[in-house]
């Protein structure tokens, strides 16, 4: 039976990581199409920001984590090192541009104090195709107001397509413009585009 827990505590945190939170992270992270190759410190440090100031749910089976999903106020994303989301080069075909809170409320209409930015999801490999991740969706989406907007980012690989249709099933538009991102893996340093989802309330009747 696959249980799902929301982590409140340093001491739940910690029983996470001994289950297995790195394992399944760099399972899901490491290798194609994201190569992020974290060390466990990294990963630790990082989480430990969801579990202090957003949001960080487990699944669980058997004592083992198999499945999580992290996220943080959008507006602390202005600063989280290699994990920084605002505030950084956004692409489109012809130019670039700084994306930033002010950009999104301009163009969009978007109260970025009101946006969960959704750092990661992960299910292990010998779980997926199974709900899991829907099933951390909704209970991310439940644990906030109707009101509350969500952004994240995904591969923009051609390869790896059926991510983003998933997000998009979920609710998620795609915005017209990607960012990339210099991910360091085995010793290579690799440029990685990533595209932008949006879901938000009163967006759907805005055209992108």
């Amino acid at each position: 039976m696959i249980e799902f827990r929301r982590i409140y505590v340093t001491s739940q945190f910690e029983l996470a990581l001994e289950s297995g939170l790195y394992q399944t992270f760099h399972q899901c992270f490491s290798g194609s199409p994201f190569y992020e190759n974290f060390t466990p410190e990294q990963v630790k440090n990082q989480f430990e920001v969801y579990l202090d100031s957003g949001f960080l749910c487990i699944a669980k089976q058997a004592n083992k984590t198999i499945g999580f999903i992290a996220t943080v106020p959008l507006i602390y994303t202005k600063e989280m090192g290699d994990f920084s989301f605002l505030n950084t080069w956004a692409y489109t075909n012809n130019s670039k541009f700084l994306f930033t809170a002010k950009f999104l409320t301009d163009s969009y209409q978007i109260n970025t104090d009101k946006v969960q930015y959704v750092s990661y999801l992960g299910v292990a490999d010998a779980y997926r195709c199974k709900g899991i991740a829907s099933q951390l969706f909704g209970i991310l989406f439940s644990n906030f107001e109707p009101s509350t907007g969500y952004m994240l980012r995904t591969t923009r690989s051609s390869t790896a397509s059926y991510i983003v249709n998933f997000y998009q099933k979920l609710g998620f538009q795609i915005l017209p413009f990607y960012q990339k991102l210099q991910v360091e893996n085995k010793g290579s340093s690799i440029e990685n585009e990533r595209l932008i989802g949006l879901k938000f309330p009163q967006y759907n009747q805005l055209k992108i």
